[in-house]
């Protein structure tokens, strides 16, 4: 019998004088040993913003989805190997000027269902579906505000 013990794969405190003006953020970044991490990255409709321990931005100026304001990161398992998620974790915060709905997407159907159900204040996001099991090859998640 094999036993699969869910363990963090990755993590980032995301920390230091202004993170949010890398793009990606890469420093201070923990993965398992079986995988390649991408680092914190946002897409080209929010920009970094200065604040310290915390990857700020600006630029959530959509009141619906727009398709290039995300935070998003990119894990990729290492040739013969491959991932099964079962959760993603993560604390946030948002201005009042900052964005208030959320919507979690992954690249396995090309960003257009959501997963989940994100906040701004941060969450556990269920990635128990089979979709998740045994990926074998790069996936990328996204949060849009």
């Amino acid at each position: 019998m094999i036993t699969l013990v869910p363990a963090s794969i990755f993590a980032n405190a995301i920390t230091g004088t202004n993170p949010g003006q890398t793009n990606p953020y890469t420093t201070g970044q923990t993965f398992d040993s079986h995988i390649t991490v991408s680092g914190i990255g946002r897409g080209t409709g929010v920009a970094g913003n200065n604040a310290n321990d915390r990857y700020n931005t600006n630029g959530w100026d959509s009141v619906s989805l727009d398709s290039n304001d995300y935070i998003t990161f990119t894990l990729t398992p290492n040739t013969g190997y491959y991932i099964d998620f079962s959760s993603f974790v993560y604390n946030g915060t948002a201005s009042g000027s900052g964005p208030t709905s959320f919507a979690m997407r992954s690249s396995l159907d090309g960003f257009t269902a959501n997963i989940g159900s994100p906040t701004a204040s941060g969450t556990t996001i269920s990635l128990a579906a089979a979709a998740y099991d045994m990926v074998p090859s790069a996936i990328t998640y996204r949060i849009y505000g």
